[in-house]
């Protein structure tokens, strides 16, 4: 229940306390013909959470002041392992959670009579599964191993293809996620990779030309347009290419001092680039400051707000998700908390 579950410690409103360090946390509205329903799921060392979330009646502006109130437990599941990654699978009227387990595992979770009913979709590696990606057009799932396997299941024929990268495989997103088309980009140590939908490599995106040290990419998204993709680096530096001239790298930032965990194009306003790193720091970029169409750049000006700057409290930033209904993200880390921001 709620007041079991938030810290009432806290002083400020925004800030949710959960007790276990929050390695994954991703936001999901459901809808249905008659009614659509916003949830919140988080996972941790150990268990993977799911909440709802409920403002009060009639009221129109969420209330960063009141989170207790908006937002209701409905389940937890005591998990295996670390949740590496987390996404949710759009199957119309239900839903389902997919995660990505530290112990070799991916699971599909149901919520059924208000709890979360798990299904083995994979199990017996003796690597981490460190990312999973999902396409929602095709139902289908990928997902990578830190023994460089890639695997892509189809839930609607049950089958299953894979294939072995290069390394181990830290990141995943599909190209086209309004498409029934299965392409992909895939992070590791040595840089991004593309892979049809077969899956085979394709091609491969060229890093930096002053040498390799720390260019392990451990973050990916791709841009609406389905060709432009970003990715957060070991090193701190977040790389930008268009994968239509993967010989040409179109930005290079060194901006965070550690990892960049978890990086993304907004939902909505597709020229902002938001950033979290094992530094403590959230940042925003402006990849078109000039308004020019197309032109997409990094550059040390980029930099438009730091969103969240590092201090005692905020220790490592691991994971956050927008709410593409609304300007609001939640953010989770080693502070053992969820950051519930409200963006102007």
């Amino acid at each position: 229940c709620v007041g079991e579950m938030w810290s009432k410690s806290n002083k400020k409103g925004d800030v949710l306390g959960v007790g276990s360090r929050v390695s994954r946390v991703e936001w999901y509205t459901h809808q249905t013909r008659y009614e659509s329903t916003p949830y919140l799921a988080f996972g941790t060392e150990n268990s993977l959470s799911l909440l709802l979330y409920q403002p009060e009646a009639g009221q129109m502006i969420e209330d960063p002041s009141q989170p207790e109130e908006q937002f209701t437990e409905v389940a937890v599941y005591q998990h295996a392992g670390r949740v590496n990654d987390l996404k949710f699978v759009n199957l119309g009227e239900k839903f389902k959670i997919a995660t990505a387990s530290s112990k070799g595992s991916v699971s599909l979770f149901d919520l059924q009579e208000s709890e979360l009913k798990p299904e083995t979709l994979f199990e017996g590696s003796h690597a981490e599964i460190n990312a999973l990606a999902v396409q929602n057009e095709s139902k289908t799932i990928a997902f990578g191993d830190s023994y460089g396997q890639l695997t892509v299941h189809d839930l609607k024929s049950n089958t299953t293809k894979t294939a072995s990268n290069v390394d181990q495989i830290n990141a995943l997103t599909f190209l086209h996620k309004h498409s029934q088309r299965n392409d992909l980009a895939v992070g590791g140590s040595t840089g991004v990779t593309i892979y049809s939908d077969h899956p085979r490599p394709v091609q491969h995106l060229r890093g930096p030309k002053h040498g390799t040290a720390n260019y392990g990419v451990h973050s990916l998204d791709v841009h609406a347009n389905g060709h432009v993709i970003i990715g957060g680096c070991e090193d701190g530096s977040i790389l930008l290419w268009d994968i239509r001239f993967p010989d040409t790298l179109l930005g290079h930032i060194s901006i965070h001092s550690a990892c960049v965990w978890q990086l993304q194009f907004h939902p909505l306003l597709s020229d902002k680039i938001f950033s979290c790193s094992e530094d403590g720091n959230m940042l925003i970029f402006d990849t078109n400051p000039h308004g020019i169409i197309s032109d997409f750049r990094l550059r040390p000006d980029s930099v438009t707000v730091p969103l969240l700057k590092r201090t005692d409290e905020a220790l490592v930033i691991n994971t956050f998700s927008f709410r593409r209904e609304s300007s609001c993200l939640v953010t989770g880390g080693d502070a053992q908390e969820l950051r519930v921001l409200y963006l102007p």
